[in-house]
């Protein structure tokens, strides 16, 4: 499981997670999102923050954590270079040897990266996932928790993303080969795609250990550009046949009005 964090570690020390998130204008939520991380019952990670050029009060935010804990690295980019760079720019500063993502706007339960460490090692899984609760701004629940399969491969995966970028711990030597692409919108699904290609093992746990934030006027809520966008990776970037495009948006539009069915 890793040694235990504590003030007199060095800074150059490895350790088992490095937890990485890309902040953007995120002055309303990323101070529930630090805290999540700081107060996982697991403590061997670090955790980088890239501050992708935020003209809000995000950057003070950030200095401020900072100072309070010294397993924070914040690298504040001097222009906006999208999400997907951030995460990548976050890779290049890993020490850990499994790579955690987090979203500015979600958060974690406390126990996330313990149960998910005892997983990994268990299983020695390339990938672990979780199931996660689905909230709005207010941190309310909109509809049911999203109950992950045990396991998933590339042909499900195009029908119905089950990993939250939020939800995801894998091993560093995942990113040796495999980045986050900025040329299409669902960098995310992109990403995974890869990896199941690329034939890394999974593993998902059943429990709910995050939770995942719609925001209002966000990407995630804007369904049909999403769904559109999804449309064009299948297209273009998996390279499917038309009828096999069609009958995949259908499966996953049918998924879909289930997972967001309000409570």
């Amino acid at each position: 499981m890793g040694h235990q964090f504590d003030e007199k570690t060095p800074l150059n020390t490895p350790v088992t997670v490095s937890v990485i998130i890309p902040a953007y204008n995120c002055e309303r939520f990323i101070e529930k999102s630090i805290s999540s991380v700081l107060e996982q019952s697991f403590s061997d990670f670090e955790l980088i923050i890239v501050d992708d050029a935020s003209t809000d009060h995000t950057t003070e935010i950030l200095k401020q954590y900072q100072e309070l804990d010294r397993r924070i690295r914040v690298i504040r980019q001097d222009t906006n270079i999208g999400v997907a760079r951030s995460r990548n720019t976050g890779f290049d500063h890993c020490r850990g040897r499994l790579i955690a993502l987090l979203d500015a706007d979600d958060y974690w339960h406390r126990d996330k990266l313990k149960r998910q460490v005892e997983a990994q090692e268990k299983t020695n899984a390339d990938l672990v996932y979780c199931s996660y609760a689905i909230v709005d701004e207010r941190g309310a629940k909109i509809c049911d928790d999203f109950i992950v399969p045990q396991t998933t491969v590339l042909e499900e995966t195009l029908k119905q993303n089950v990993i939250n970028c939020s939800t995801a711990l894998f091993k560093s030597e995942v990113i040796q080969k495999h980045r986050f692409r900025t040329d299409y919108y669902h960098e995310d699904l992109v990403f995974w795609i890869d990896l199941l290609k690329d034939g890394v093992q999974t593993f998902g746990l059943k429990e709910v250990l995050a939770a995942y934030r719609i925001v209002n006027g966000s990407r995630a809520s804007d369904k049909l550009r999403s769904a559109g966008n999804r449309y064009l990776v299948l297209k273009n970037y998996v390279k499917l046949p038309f009828h096999k495009v069609c009958a995949i948006m259908l499966s996953y539009a049918v998924k879909g009005i289930i997972k967001y069915k309000r409570k």
